[in-house]
């Protein structure tokens, strides 16, 4: 297991127990909450000895995300952290015609700042850093070549945005934007041929939760 994993599901359990139990006293709590993001990507990719600097149309991410804080001060906020695990698909083809399908999953942390605008209306500003895995299939029948396969770990940093509004039954409707920055390098499984990939990153989501 990575040496990161305990400490961040220790801190998230320590901070989840707080949130339930200062609930009362300090307006506390814990969210589980559903997120689908559109984004458009730009890549940079090195393949076959050629480099490509493109954008795909947009694409998908879905995930589940859960939040914790021990209270939004007014005026003030209050820290927030969570973590995450999101699904996200590209497909589409580079400039050469080579279609490219590049599937991947990662497991987030968040640590960030969080204040409450209205009553039932909060706005969060959270740091990401996340790890997990990516898995390429490039179609070379272009070509007449075989298909590229290969996959590798995945890095990304970035800074997502949310506005929630919370129900007084404990359900969430919310929106998100974000900036993520990602990093893969992908060698074919068969020929060893290194696949580069740098992606930029504008997200545009949607949340749905509830306030535990």
């Amino acid at each position: 297991m990575p040496r990161f994993v305990a400490p961040a599901v220790l801190l998230a359990c320590s901070a989840w127990a707080g949130a339930w139990a200062l609930d009362d006293d300090f307006g506390g709590f814990s969210d589980l909450r559903l997120n689908l993001h559109a984004y458009g990507i730009g890549y940079d990719v090195t393949y076959l000895n050629s480099t490509e600097k493109d954008n795909f149309d947009a694409t998908y991410r879905a995930g589940v995300t859960w939040i914790a804080s021990l209270g939004l001060a007014p005026r003030r906020g209050g820290l927030m952290i969570g973590l995450g695990f999101n699904y996200g698909i590209v497909d589409g083809e580079l400039a050469n015609g080579v279609g490219v399908n590049l599937q991947s999953w990662a497991l987030q942390g968040y640590a960030g700042w969080g204040w409450q605008l209205r009553e039932r209306i909060q706005i969060e500003v959270l740091p990401t850093l996340a790890f997990g895995r990516a898995h390429l299939r490039l179609d070379n029948s272009v070509f007449g070549l075989a298909d590229f396969t290969g996959a590798d770990t995945l890095h990304e940093v970035g800074l997502m945005t949310n506005l929630v509004w919370t129900h007084p039954n404990g359900i969430q409707l919310g929106g998100t934007i974000g900036y993520l920055l990602s990093r893969s390098t992908i060698t074919d499984e068969v020929a060893g041929i290194e696949f580069d990939w740098d992606t930029s990153n504008f997200t545009l989501g949607f949340i749905f939760g509830a306030r535990l």
